[in-house]
């Protein structure tokens, strides 16, 4: 059951969690100290690729994963475990506008851009009673014009957490754990959001779905790289 705000606000004072000054989960000048990644690389093998992009020999199906920072960052992994774990959904609009900023150097004006989300199994959504990547990708979505759906890209299996295994089990965990049931996304540009990505076997698995389903190129985006 999803906590209610007055039990989030005595467990979380409403205090900037970088500085503690009141009033706000993120002072102006805090959120300035959040740094952004510089130079992207290939997920899998960690060479510096323009924006992002997937070496080829990999054969993914994704075409590129770009991370707006860094997982290591105390303040950056503060604000989205709050969020994830505690349900600090205040925080969503701290996160966003952090995404809108660092997306400004890719964002076109592609009509055929659609971000979707990485969704939950409906039995960990009714415990948690949100999707923390939903959430944020939607503003986020709106912010640049982009289509977006939340609905259509489903999880057939409830896996374990990904953070809770090892790399060479990741892919097995998600491996056919993702559908596409809507219609069909010939000649779409899919941006697949999450929050953090480590060994980018979610977005993976998630871009074989929408793939198969018609996209003419899949992307992942996410917070920050783990």
């Amino acid at each position: 059951m999803k906590p209610s705000n007055f039990l989030i606000d005595c467990m979380f004072p409403i205090e900037c969690l970088g500085c503690g000054c009141p009033e706000s989960y993120l002072c102006p000048s805090c959120f300035l100290s959040l740094e952004y990644v510089k130079k992207q690389t290939c997920l899998y093998c960690g060479r510096l690729k323009k924006n992002g992009r997937i070496c080829i020999e990999h054969n993914s199906p994704l075409y590129s994963i770009v991370s707006a920072g860094y997982y290591q960052h105390e303040l950056l992994s503060s604000l989205i475990k709050k969020l994830k774990y505690h349900s600090v959904t205040d925080l969503t609009d701290v996160l966003v506008k952090y995404l809108i900023l660092f997306w400004l150097q890719f964002h076109n004006a592609n009509k055929n851009i659609l971000v979707v989300p990485v969704p939950l199994h409906p039995r960990r959504w009714r415990w948690r009673g949100f999707n923390q990547s939903a959430l944020i990708a939607e503003k986020f979505a709106l912010a640049y014009k982009y289509n977006y759906d939340q609905n259509n890209l489903i999880r057939t299996k409830n896996t374990k957490a990904q953070a809770k295994l090892k790399t060479e089990k990741r892919e097995k965990n998600v491996k056919n754990g993702f559908k596409w049931i809507g219609p069909n996304l010939s000649g779409k540009h899919v941006i697949i959001f999450d929050d953090v990505a480590e060994s980018g076997s979610t977005l993976t698995a998630c871009a074989l779905a929408l793939k198969q389903a018609g996209a003419h190129r899949v992307s992942g985006l996410v917070l920050a790289k783990g």
